[in-house]
């Protein structure tokens, strides 16, 4: 049986993060189970090049 993080969890979890001073970005994607869709993949391509570039630089 999968375990699933369930959207309330996550947002708790994110608001604590939050609460804590670390900078969160946090989105629901409806439909998708524990799976990426293209988007969230665009998305993490654009953290990874804002997060990782700047220190190659």
């Amino acid at each position: 049986m999968a375990r699933y993080i369930l959207p309330d969890w996550g947002d708790a979890t994110a608001a604590r993060l939050s609460a804590a001073g670390v900078s969160v970005v946090s989105a629901l994607e409806p439909g998708l189970a524990h799976e990426i869709g293209k988007a969230e993949l665009k998305d993490l391509a654009a953290w990874l090049e804002r997060i990782l570039l700047p220190a190659v630089k």
